[in-house]
């Protein structure tokens, strides 16, 4: 058998004792999931959908593709907003102290879920709005004869 210098044996008994006072919290076993949901919307749910869109799809440029749009536009936004309402639910069990401290907890949990309702509504309507724009602008600005202006600031 090895012998770890005393450095490595304490460092992993203090991080086993950390795992374990982290598991044995039962809020815990309800946040990291939601933690992990929102660091995948954030950094792995766009990659991996395309991804998944280049080994069906060869062609096409990404940014300007429908499941883009989809993604980014609709599912991202949901999947952020699951997150943060499941983190919520996650810490609604937590009991504080002092009963000042819990209604301190339950209104910051309430603002939480209504502002990540809200501005993710808001950001998926606002998009919305602007690909209906953008599609009544390319369809019924040629039948109406009038011409796009660009300005160049060369």
């Amino acid at each position: 058998m090895l012998e770890l210098p005393l450095f490595k044996r304490c460092f992993f008994c203090s991080f086993d004792r950390s795992c374990d006072t982290l598991l044995a919290n039962p809020a815990t076993a309800l946040v990291v999931p939601a933690i992990g949901i929102i660091v995948f919307a954030l950094w792995g749910f766009l990659p991996l959908v395309k991804d998944i869109r280049n080994r069906f799809d060869h062609g096409g440029n990404w940014k300007k593709s429908p499941t883009y749009l989809i993604s980014s536009s609709y599912l991202q936004p949901l999947l952020l907003w699951t997150g943060a309402t499941l983190i919520c639910r996650g810490l609604d069990p937590v009991v504080l102290p002092s009963a000042a401290s819990q209604a301190v907890k339950t209104r910051l949990l309430t603002f939480v879920r209504s502002l990540s309702t809200v501005l993710a509504t808001a950001y998926i309507m606002t998009r919305r709005l602007w690909q209906r724009f953008c599609f009544l602008m390319q369809t019924h600005l040629p039948d109406l004869g009038i011409r796009r202006l660009t300005i160049s600031y060369s």
